[in-house]
């Protein structure tokens, strides 16, 4: 799994920025995501996916344990949807060991 210092260190040697100002970018890019969702915006990156908002209402549930009653909070969850190329690239070196996640796989057994 990557994390931010990986990103950082791609963006220092593809980009060809210094180590802090990779971070700036990346901290800032955070910030204004965090801030885009906040108010309820989306965020599109054009060719990789959409940051999004969705908002659950309130509502009453059941605990499974007693059966009683429960109020459930309201609720704001960040939602990452990625485009189907971006999909379909991260699927590709998965293909060759799970063939069945292939498009064209057609399941022979059925």
């Amino acid at each position: 799994m990557s994390d931010p210092t990986d990103v950082q260190a791609l963006m220092v040697t593809e980009v060809g920025i210094t180590p802090i100002e990779a971070k700036r970018v990346i901290e800032a890019f955070k910030a204004f995501i965090r801030s885009s969702m906040k108010k309820g915006q989306d965020v599109t990156i054009s060719s990789f996916g959409r940051f999004s908002v969705k908002a659950y209402a309130g509502r009453t549930g059941r605990n499974p344990r007693t059966g009683a009653a429960i109020k459930i909070k309201a609720k704001r969850v960040p939602i990452l949807t990625l485009y189907r190329k971006t999909k379909d690239r991260l699927l590709i070196g998965q293909i060759a060991e799970y063939p069945w996640l292939s498009p064209e796989y057609e399941d022979t057994e059925a």
